[in-house]
């Protein structure tokens, strides 16, 4: 395939700044075509030109003037009420794009959401209705999905406008191999895998470079360059409380060389989840997270954000940033080694010191690892 193509994933427990991330990659590589595989479970947030932006359903690059087509692929998961919203609110953004949704994505409906309500009080889920869907499409109920239904759902959406439509399975395909430069965005993080060993303190679906791939629609043949995105200190969404405070759901375990530390340790503002607005609790970073992410996701470089919370003027080659990135890119040579793949000598390409795309400092050419030149 004659075309650029690149994803992002986390590679943590989510909100290390995928949405800051993929609009810089638009901004910087000017897509034509975006793909996602979104839930209305996870929001992904980006600030440019004195725009904020938040999604859940559209991928962030969608709001980025080269992008024609915006994919909405089979592995997604829409709550309709919620992407006519962000068409709404988003629509200036949005002129002259198309929006074709897969006819094998899945429909969220109130009784999805009211049945992941008692999950809260033993696994803390933001009970958006995204397992109880993908549940009732795996039982091969064909209300759950985009294209035997589509006669109902005039009321919130409307297919006659040529801008929003359902795609055919050919079509599908044709337009990703007509792409010209295709951007990938993944939801959620790596370490959140239902089939990662975090279960059942995670999501509802499988988080891997493939699994992605799969749920976007795209084949086989394609090797996208994998951006990951991990943060120096990781997240995972906060515990439930009641009314009377007392904990109701516990968010999950992390890695055994992991210490939850606070916000306040790092002389930082609380962060709250972008879906729940619940406090997320804060660790140190693993190591052994790390490397199961390397040997799993295979990544070509990796995005490290919140480098904020390290010093105040984060730089590549000084200080805490510049001694977190050696580390890093050490680690990622052992680990190459090790395992007899091949590796590029500037693996940190971006780092992150805030939330808008203008924070998002690119690396100078490397020669060799830990040591850069202009150019």
């Amino acid at each position: 395939m004659k075309q650029k193509s690149y994803m992002t994933i986390d590679g943590q427990f989510g909100s290390t700044g995928k949405g800051l991330l993929n609009g810089y990659l638009a901004n910087l590589y000017n897509p034509d075509t975006v793909v996602v595989n979104f839930g209305p479970n996870a929001g992904h947030t980006v600030e440019f030109n004195g725009n904020r932006v938040v999604t859940c359903q559209l991928p962030t690059a969608s709001v980025f003037p080269s992008v024609e087509k915006v994919m909405i692929g089979p592995g997604s998961i829409i709550d309709i009420d919620k992407l006519k919203d962000e068409i709404c609110d988003y629509q200036q953004f949005l002129l002259g794009k198309q929006i074709l949704i897969h006819p094998n994505a899945c429909i969220v409906k109130a009784f999805h959401k009211k049945k992941e309500r008692n999950l809260v009080d033993c696994i803390s889920s933001t009970c958006k209705g995204t397992g109880a869907a993908q549940a009732d499409k795996i039982m091969r109920d064909g209300g759950a999905i985009m294209g035997p239904i589509e006669e109902r759902l005039s009321d919130h959406l409307d297919f006659k406008d040529p801008q929003i439509r359902i795609a055919s399975h050919t079509e599908w395909l044709q337009l990703i191999y007509e792409a010209h430069t295709l951007q990938i965005e993944s939801a959620q993080g790596f370490e959140l895998s239902v089939d990662g060993p975090f279960y059942p303190y995670c999501t509802s679906r499988p988080i891997n470079t493939w699994q992605v791939m799969s749920d976007c629609g795209l084949p086989y043949g394609m090797r996208p360059e994998i951006y990951v995105t991990m943060r120096t200190y990781p997240i995972r969404v906060g515990h439930s409380y009641n009314a009377a405070g007392k904990k109701v759901g516990d968010s999950g375990p992390v890695y055994p060389d992991q210490k939850e530390i606070s916000f306040a340790d790092l002389g930082v503002e609380i962060e709250r989840t972008t879906v729940t607005q619940k406090i997320r609790r804060i660790f140190t970073w693993s190591w052994l997270n790390f490397e199961r992410m390397m040997i799993l996701l295979n990544p070509d470089h990796m995005f490290l954000n919140f480098v904020n919370y390290l010093e105040p003027d984060p730089q590549f080659g000084v200080g805490f940033t510049g001694g977190m990135v050696k580390d890093i890119e050490e680690r990622y040579l052992e680990i190459c080694r090790k395992w007899n793949r091949p590796w590029n000598s500037q693996f940190v390409k971006f780092i992150g010191t805030g939330p808008d795309i203008a924070d998002v400092k690119q690396r100078p050419y490397t020669t060799r690892i830990g040591s850069e030149v202009d150019g």
